[in-house]
Order: structure tokens, then C-alpha cells, then sequence
């Protein structure tokens, strides 16, 4: 079973913060980053949302990823 953070993807987080689609441009700009900047990217972002909340998580490959979504009102 899939975890309240998989419900979102890095592009609904976007539009959430800056109210508008992101640009072919910099999805592909996001992409490029190291899992590192990615999870700095969505700390800042979710701190402009805050009703999203956010996480480290281990994935299963060892590496951390910076977990996010809105807790549903009855968490």
C-alpha cells in the first residue's frame, strides 16, 4: 500500500506554491538536479505550502528522499 506521499508530484507541489504550471524548461531543469537539490527544492517549496508537510525518507535503494503531501483532516 502507497503512503499519502505518493499522492503528489513535483509539478502539483509547483503549481501549489507558484500557481502555474512549471515550463517544459524546468521540469527538465529539475530532473537534472542531484537527489540533494531536489529535496532542498521541495523543502522551500513546502514551506510556501503549508498545508503540505514533508519528511525524509529512506528509500529502498538507500538513498534519501525528501517525502511531501497534505495530511488528510483525519490524521
Amino acid at each position: 500500500m502507497l503512503g499519502p506521499e505518493c499522492c503528489f508530484s513535483f509539478a502539483d507541489l509547483f503549481v501549489a506554491t507558484e500557481g502555474r504550471m512549471w515550463t517544459v524548461d524546468e521540469a527538465q531543469d529539475f530532473q537534472k538536479l542531484s537527489q540533494d537539490q531536489k529535496n532542498a527544492w521541495v523543502t522551500v517549496l513546502a514551506e510556501k505550502a503549508p498545508q503540505f508537510v514533508t519528511v525524509n525518507r529512506m528509500g529502498i535503494d538507500g538513498v534519501v528522499y525528501r517525502a511531501f503531501w497534505i495530511p488528510s483532516s483525519s490524521n
